[in-house]
């Protein structure tokens, strides 16, 4: 499932989306502390997907969680 999921650095932002579907979040760099800060959330099943938005939801929180790590930035 993992190689279905896009992960892009824009800026202070991470975004992890699902290439032809609704599926898509957006994470902010933390202005302070140690956690990402999401905005942008599905919120809705796409059937296309072949996964709920809340298992999205948590496939996406561990990549971003990964790559922001990656960046240094938490």
């Amino acid at each position: 499932m993992a190689q279905d999921i896009v992960i892009e650095t824009c800026g202070k932002n991470i975004v992890v989306g699902m290439p032809g579907t609704s599926y898509r979040i957006f994470y902010r760099k933390p202005n302070t502390g140690r956690q990402l800060v999401a905005y942008r959330l599905p919120m809705e099943d796409d059937p296309l997907a072949g996964l709920n938005s809340q298992q999205f939801m948590a496939l996406a929180w561990r990549l971003a969680t990964d790559r922001a790590k990656q960046l240094g930035w938490i």
